[in-house]
């Protein structure tokens, strides 16, 4: 069953019997898709910050998108094969002993991309839970990413099953 609750800041997503639960680190942050198949048993919510002005009145515009879908496989099939659907070159992992990533049943990474001539960086966390994957993808590009990092780590941390 996948449900999905929320309110301001915080948002639950019911994954079989566990709730992933989060909360958004402020108000720049806001809901800017949901898109679900209950056939599928897939559900994807993207939230995006409100624009920040870089050189030259170019505006950059972070997003944290959340995909959940049924899966029958285990935590490293489902990491290795969302790994290799998208084209990035992982510069480093996410560890849980940080105190960065609580989310149990997790795995996460740091990297980066190109497209359109332009540097991303990403951070990607990937979770399996009672037959349930879930992808979460937090990017921007390069030259904000380390100013946003402090916002997307809070909503990083805040990430949990319950």
């Amino acid at each position: 069953m996948l449900l999905v609750t929320s309110n301001l800041y915080a948002q639950q997503f019911t994954l079989g019997n566990k709730e992933l639960a989060f909360e958004l680190p402020n108000p720049l942050w806001h809901e800017a898709l949901v898109d679900s198949n209950p056939k599928l048993k897939m559900h994807r919510t993207a939230f995006k910050r409100e624009a920040i002005e870089v050189a030259h009145h170019v505006l950059v515009i972070p997003n944290i998108e959340i995909v959940i879908e049924a899966t029958r496989l285990d935590l490293n099939g489902f990491s290795s094969l969302k790994k290799q659907a998208i084209a990035i070159k992982i510069d480093s992992n996410l560890y849980a002993q940080n105190g960065e990533l609580k989310l149990t049943n997790s795995k996460g990474y740091f990297g980066h991309y190109t497209k359109n001539n332009q540097m991303y960086k990403i951070c990607i966390i990937h979770c399996v839970n009672n037959g349930y994957g879930t992808q979460i993808v937090l990017d921007c590009t390069a030259d904000v990413f380390d100013e946003v990092w402090v916002e997307m780590r809070y909503f990083v941390e805040s990430i949990k099953l319950e």
